[in-house]
């Protein structure tokens, strides 16, 4: 089963979720940052892990080329690399319990 779906977007970032085989991998695309700006990228994504804790999730996961994002929330763990058509990734996973 795969699904994607926009959580949250406006003109300073985008939060996407992504449901593969029932494994949910959250997205950030950040195009403006500020203070406020940051403190609302921070108060979506709690609502995400909220969501997927009481959705029955242990865990959500991404992937990505830019490791700003594990800087901003601090993942439980980052799983290693995975390389998709030629491009390298990051893979980390925070535990929703």
């Amino acid at each position: 089963m795969y699904k994607k779906a926009i959580y949250h977007e406006d003109d300073n970032f985008t939060l996407t979720v992504e449901l593969v085989d029932d494994v949910p991998f959250i997205h950030l695309a950040l195009y403006k940052a500020s203070k406020s700006i940051l403190d609302n990228v921070s108060k979506k994504w709690a609502e995400v892990k909220a969501l997927a804790y009481f959705d029955g999730y242990e865990a959500i996961y991404t992937y990505t080329k830019d490791e700003r994002m594990f800087k901003l929330f601090n993942p439980t763990k980052v799983l290693g690399d995975y390389e998709y058509n030629g491009e390298k990734y990051k893979v980390a996973e925070w535990a929703l319990n």
